[in-house]
């Protein structure tokens, strides 16, 4: 993964996969597209918007981990590695869409069961009763969740925290700053 260490190449607030997509090298943006997930033909995955590939499939967790592009969030600065205390336990992206039972993508999630998926993300058991999770040490795991109000089993039970504490710290990370 690419964590943020000085100001974007052109200035302007991106997604975190359209960033990866043009400056880490990716040459397909297909990569960022979840094959669970089925959208309609004017929100594909790997569209561009003006901020970058908004509809993607996967959701980065940027309420904690840091984004200039969430002005709702505590932390606007993008956490460095060596600032999280559990990176094998902290959720950096994970299967996501806009809202229970949509087939549209968004890329970013909150650790709340929000009323306005459509801006905040909500984590989508589109893989059998499950979704995929990227941690921030890079290790990827699938988990069975309850797709109506799937944050019973990652951790905040739908309610907003920091806390660190064992089964909090998944969203946090235990985030030193």
């Amino acid at each position: 993964m690419i964590y943020q260490t000085g100001d974007y190449p052109d200035g302007n607030k991106r997604v975190w996969a359209d960033l990866l997509s043009s400056e880490g090298g990716y040459t397909s943006r297909n990569v960022f597209a979840c094959p669970g997930l089925k959208p309609t033909a004017d929100k594909v995955q790997t569209n561009h918007t003006p901020s970058g590939m908004t509809y993607t499939g996967y959701g980065y967790n940027f309420r904690y981990l840091g984004s200039f592009m969430a002005r709702s969030s505590s932390n606007h600065t993008p956490a460095k590695l060596s600032r999280i205390r559990y990176p094998s336990q902290c959720y950096l992206a994970l299967d996501t869409n806009q809202g229970a039972g949509t087939s549209i993508g968004i890329f970013r999630v909150t650790e709340i069961l929000s009323s306005v998926p459509t801006t905040n993300g909500f984590p989508d058991a589109r893989h059998s009763g499950g979704l995929n999770i990227l941690f921030v040490d890079g290790h990827v795991e699938w988990r069975k969740v309850t797709a109506a109000n799937p944050y019973l089993e990652l951790g905040s039970g739908g309610i907003s925290t920091a806390d660190v504490s064992p089964g909090k710290r998944n969203w946090s990370g235990g985030r030193l700053d």
